[in-house]
Parts: structure tokens; C-alpha cells; sequence
């Protein structure tokens, strides 16, 4: 099977369930969502595992799947078709071994499915009325299975399930869950006898039953899951009861994992990045060995749909194209496709992960590195970049402020501007907000604050929906600036530049320039693709200069602009030159120099050195594809923001 189809499903669902990224920046994970509206036969999942031809295989409570990405095909015990049926309808697990052979272990048997005759076979003493089992394959093909009590091996030649005789003893256990080392050594969990390791030549067993009288030592007796990592050669034991522990197959040491103390562990599985999924009945947790701690923990949102469907993880799954699939007890399967982690995401909810509006209108840093960031029918969020946690920043006797515009001035206050009412000044050393409203100063022309900008003079330039003004201090009054030109237009944003020029983006007179050192406005007329000025529809939502002194114009119809002020010559890059739309809303520059664009329809990025875009949009991983103007930021480690119409996501190029 070809595995971009299975990935374009992925993401077709979660163009039907977002509204992203395990990131480093961001903590809100997303995913999408597999359900008995996608087909399956229950959301109760026993079992997820990937075969030899890229199919994904469902072990369900009423039946078994295969699914291709689109179609799924479920096999259950009713089937009219011999071939195809199952002794039992509850699949336990299902598990593809290195022969090419797919095991299904049921409640009322076990199988395997011949793929040449396409038909489920069983082997000849097949074990019926199962409980409990579990089933591994060591490096050299040997398939263990636990079941019926006891600890097999699978016979090929003979098509049998033959007991496992440590000197003429079966090795006998109710077993949960199987792991095999890179030595090829047998470590089985039990429900009820601890932790049982077995050589690889078969001569000796050794159990280890918890005390709990020793620090570090088997946690229970009643062992859930099992995982071993070749990496760091460390057995990974869960129990039913009291978290997880690890044991250090060559230093002969356990360890106690205590952020998941006493909580129920169900399936364990490692990314691609080397972390370690942790299910458990209370969320999804994710360990990574090289922080030593845990770095997340999701749970199911009932407000929101992108997060787990149920907290009880019954198996976790990572397929060849490393994204993980995570079956629950309630829930169906989540899915977070390995593209999604390219992108952080900041999502809008309740809680200290996430912000308080939903869309993101302006990004700004402190002298500490925190972002201060504006939300639309929200308020600012403060998130602290150590930690990660957002902190909602109200004013009072406002319960939402709806801010569109933030600055931070050289006095160490953060300016906020408005949707309704006016600007704000606010001093954190005395946690003090100042209201200016035209009511009181009629010459700040609106209440609707869209842009802000301190110039070299220490001048504060407000952007209103209906004109630009400055704010004297020292006579606490405003000035409306050049009323004649900017009274009835919306002043989008304000930018100034590296000889102190302020340049001025409207909402239908298109760009102006205001010249420092002449005290002259300049009206900026852009050149398109075909050498001819723009006469309508001069919409300006952005400016930007590069490190190389170019000025980058971003416009609501004509795409992009560069503007090189040395030859004065404009580029207008639109979706003929594979710009993604021409509403292209921020601008800013990356670490090595090149563009990133934000649009209404994902995110471009100019490379200088092919001159050519590359484009990102949902089908590589961006939350979703519209984005928000004057809302973009650049960290001093090289983490680009971009706040959309549903939260903020950052990336490092």
C-alpha cells in the first residue's frame, strides 16, 4: 500500500476535526480522530499494529479492521465468508512479525493471516477462552506468545504453539505483556506474579515479585505493559497500580519513574524523536530519556475537539511514517501525523497552556524574552518563555478587552490598543492602567486602536480605524496627524525603518513614507508585474525591511512586493510566481535570510538562494491556513510566530 494514501487520510480527518506539535515551543498537542462515524466496528481499541504492506490493522471490542487509509475492511466471527471469520468478535491484539505474517489473538482463539490465500488459519493446538495475552519476537524471528497460562514459542514447521521448558518445566504465568531485548533475552509481565526474565538459551528464569520495603525495585506485582529500548538498554515495566519503573538491563538496577506515581499504566511506545508515549487510564504522557523528565501531558477537552477523545489509552502506535496512532477505551483512535509536530501550536481555550482569545493580532516581547500577545474577543497573554505557561493579563472591570495593538516603550509600558475601547497604558512595575478614550481626548479620532509605533523621538503614533494621531505626553494631549490625507482611513500598520522614516499601510489609499529628516510625506506608489502603478484596490496590511535593506509589501489583493530603495525598483510576487494567495496579511525574515509570508491560505516562504517559494498549508501540518495581520515575531533563537484566526504556531526553520 502506498503510504501516502494512509497519511492523506490522516490528514482528511483532521481537516474534518481541527478547528498541531509535540513542540519544544508548544505544549497543546493535536489530533485527529478515528470513530465509529470513520467505519470502525466500536471505539473500544485493544490493539493498533502496521503490516509488511503499509495496512493498519484494528483490534476492536467487536471485531477486527484493516484499513487503507480510505476503506475500512472488518473481518468479525459472523462472517459469512469462512475465510474470513474469527472466533471471536473481542480482539485482543494483533501484531505483524518479521515472517509476514499478521497475529490475531481473540477471546476465543488465536490466528494468523495467510496473505497468499487471503484467509485466517489457526495453529493446530489453538488455545480458545483467552483472557490475557501478549506476544514479541526476538531479533531472530522466534515469535513468543503468552496465552492460555503459559509461555510459547511459535513452531512454523509444525504449525504449533509449543510450551517454553526451562528443565523439563513450562514457564506458567497469567501474562500481560512480552518484551524481547537486543540479546535476544524474554521479559514477560504477569497479572498477579511480578516480572519474569528468561535467557536467551532457555536455562534459566528469574522472577521479580515488588517489595515494598525497597526503594528502588518492581513497583507491582501486576505488570500492564512492557517496552524495551535498544537505545539506552532500558526495560520499561508499567503496572495496573503504581506507575512506572525501569530497570537497567546492564547496570541490574530498577528505577522509579515518580511524576507517575501511582498512576494506572496501559501501553508505552516510542516517536521518532527517541520520547517515550506513555498511556495510562488518566491521559497521554510523553517522557523524553534525555531531559529525564516528563516534558507533557494530554487529556480529552470537552471544548475542544482537536485534543484526546478519552483519557483511557489502551494501546499506542507508531507506523513507518512516524505518526502515532493512539487507541482508547471510549474513543476510538487518535491520530497525530508526524507532520504535525513541524508546527507548535498555541491553541485558544481555558487552562495556563492556553490563550484566552481566539485570534492572535499582534506578537510582542519584554526585555525578559516573554510574549505579550493580543486576542481578539480575548485578552493579552503573557507567555512565559521558560516554562510555557500563558498568563492572561486583564484590565480591570474588563472582561474581555479585545486588544488589537501592543508596544512596549522605552519607559518600560506596554501600550494596548483596542477594538472598543481606546488605549491603554499600562505600567507593570505598579500593575497601573491608563485609559484614553476619545470621549476625553476627541482628537484620537476612534476607539478602535489598530496600530502602534514609537519613532527615534520618543513620539507615540496611534493607527485608528479613522485616522493617525500623536500623543504629546508632557501636554497629555493628541494630535491628529495630517488630517487632510488619513481622517477617514484605517491605518493598518505603522513601521519604521533604519533611518528612522515611519511608513504608513492604509486600508484604500494604499502606502505612505514619512521622510525624518525632511519632515515630508511621501505617497509610495507600488509598480506591479507588468510595470504599472496600482490604481484600485490599494489595501496595505503590512511592511517589512530585510537585513538586506529591502522593503517587503504585503497588500490584501496584489500579493507581495519587494522594493529595493537603492535602484527603486519593485518585484510583485503573486500566485502566478506560486505565492500561495494574494492576500498576504505579515511579513518577516528568517535566521538565513529568507522570507516567510503569511496569507489567507497558508504560509510562504521566499528563498533567496532558488528565488523561488516554498509553501506550507494544513496538508503540511499548519493548524489551519489563515493567518492574522500584524501578527508575526521572531525570537533571538530564530523561532518565527505567527498568530492566525485560531491561535498562534512557531516554528525554527
Amino acid at each position: 500500500m502506498n503510504s501516502l494514501r494512509y497519511l492523506s487520510l490522516a490528514l482528511q480527518l483532521c481537516l474534518v476535526s481541527l478547528p498541531i506539535s509535540v513542540s519544544g515551543h508548544g505544549q497543546n498537542m493535536r489530533f485527529s480522530h478515528l470513530s465509529n462515524i470513520n467505519q470502525l466496528p466500536s471505539n473500544t481499541i485493544h490493539s493498533i499494529c502496521q503490516d509488511h504492506k503499509g495496512f493498519i490493522w484494528i483490534g476492536a471490542e467487536n471485531g477486527l479492521c484493516r484499513w487503507d487509509g480510505h476503506t475500512m475492511i472488518t473481518y468479525e466471527s459472523s462472517s459469512e465468508n469462512e475465510s474470513y471469520r474469527i472466533p471471536s468478535k473481542s480482539i485482543l491484539k494483533v501484531y505483524a512479525d518479521q515472517a509476514k505474517r499478521l497475529w490475531v489473538i481473540t477471546s476465543g482463539g488465536v490466528r494468523y493471516y495467510d496473505y497468499t490465500d487471503d484467509c485466517f488459519r489457526a495453529p493446530d493446538n489453538d488455545i480458545s477462552e483467552l483472557s490475557y495475552c501478549a506476544i514479541a519476537e526476538s531479533p531472530d524471528q522466534t515469535l513468543y506468545l503468552g496465552v492460555g497460562d503459559m509461555l510459547r514459542c511459535y513452531n512454523p514447521d509444525e504449525n504449533r504453539l509449543d510450551p517454553i521448558m526451562v528443565h523439563h518445566r513450562e514457564v506458567r504465568g497469567r501474562f500481560t505483556a512480552l518484551a524481547i531485548d537486543k540479546t535476544g533475552d524474554v521479559w514477560a509481565g504477569t497479572k498477579t506474579d511480578g516480572l519474569i526474565h528468561l535467557n536467551r538459551t532457555r536455562t534459566v528464569v528469574t522472577r521479580y515479585r515488588a517489595n515494598s520495603h525497597m526503594q528502588d525495585w518492581l513497583l507491582s506485582n501486576h505488570i500492564s505493559a512492557l517496552y524495551y529500548s535498544p537505545d539506552e538498554d532500558v526495560l520499561w515495566i508499567g503496572s495496573n497500580n503504581r506507575g512506572v519503573c525501569c530497570y537497567h538491563i546492564a547496570q541490574k538496577r530498577f528505577e522509579v519513574i515518580t511524576e507517575l506515581a501511582d498512576i494506572p499504566i496501559t501501553a508505552f511506545c516510542e516517536d521518532a524523536d527517541h520520547n517515550l508515549w506513555i498511556g495510562t487510564t488518566q491521559g497521554l504522557y510523553i517522557y523524553s530519556p534525555h531531559l529525564g523528565a516528563i516534558v507533557t501531558h494530554q487529556i480529552k477537552s470537552i471544548s475542544n475537539h482537536n485534543k484526546l477523545s478519552d483519557n483511557f489509552i489502551t494501546d499506542i502506535f507508531c507506523d513507518r511514517e512516524h505518526n502515532m496512532l493512539i487507541g482508547t477505551q471510549y474513543g476510538g483512535i487518535n491520530i497525530q501525523p508526524y507532520m504535525f509536530r513541524q508546527f507548535a501550536f498555541y491553541d485558544w481555550g481555558e487552562g495556563d497552556t492556553y490563550l484566552s482569545g481566539r485570534t492572535v493580532r499582534q506578537i510582542v516581547p519584554d526585555k525578559a524574552g516573554h510574549l505579550w500577545i493580543a486576542t481578539e474577543d480575548g485578552n493579552i497573554n503573557k507567555l512565559h518563555c521558560l516554562t510555557n505557561v500563558i498568563q492572561e493579563i486583564t484590565i480591570p472591570d474588563k472582561r474581555n478587552s479585545n486588544p488589537c495593538a501592543l508596544l512596549w516603550d522605552r519607559q518600560g509600558r506596554l501600550w494596548i490598543g483596542t477594538s472598543f475601547n481606546g488605549l491603554y497604558c499600562y505600567t507593570p512595575r505598579n500593575n497601573h492602567f491608563e485609559q484614553f478614550i476619545v470621549e476625553r481626548y476627541p482628537s484620537l479620532s476612534n476607539n478602535h486602536i489598530l496600530s502602534l509605533l514609537e519613532d527615534r523621538d520618543g513620539r507615540l503614533w496611534v493607527g485608528t480605524a479613522s485616522g493617525l494621531t500623536l500623543y504629546d505626553e508632557e501636554k497629555d494631549r493628541f494630535i491628529q496627524f495630517e488630517p487632510y490625507r488619513f481622517r477617514k482611513q484605517k491605518i493598518n500598520h505603522l513601521m519604521m525603518d533604519d533611518e528612522g522614516n515611519v511608513w504608513i499601510a492604509t486600508h484604500a489609499q494604499g502606502l505612505f513614507c514619512y521622510h525624518r529628516a525632511r519632515q515630508h510625506m511621501q505617497s509610495v506608489s507600488l509598480i506591479d508585474s507588468s510595470g504599472h502603478p496600482i490604481q484600485s484596490n490599494k489595501y496595505i496590511n503590512y511592511i517589512y525591511q530585510d537585513s538586506r535593506r529591502n522593503f517587503w509589501i504585503s497588500t490584501n489583493h496584489h500579493g507581495l512586493f519587494r522594493y529595493d530603495p537603492r535602484t527603486g525598483h519593485y518585484t510583485n510576487f503573486t500566485t502566478d510566481h506560486l505565492l500561495l494567495s494574494n492576500t498576504v496579511y505579515s511579513v518577516i525574515e528568517d535566521n538565513h535570510g529568507n522570507i516567510w509570508a503569511s496569507t489567507d491560505n497558508g504560509l510562504s516562504c521566499y528563498d533567496h538562494a532558488s528565488s523561488a517559494f516554498v509553501n506550507y498549508s494544513v496538508s503540511e501540518g499548519l493548524p489551519n491556513k489563515q493567518f492574522s495581520n500584524n501578527s508575526v515575531y521572531c525570537d533571538s533563537d530564530g523561532y518565527l510566530y505567527f498568530g492566525t484566526i485560531n491561535g498562534m504556531i512557531a516554528f525554527h526553520p
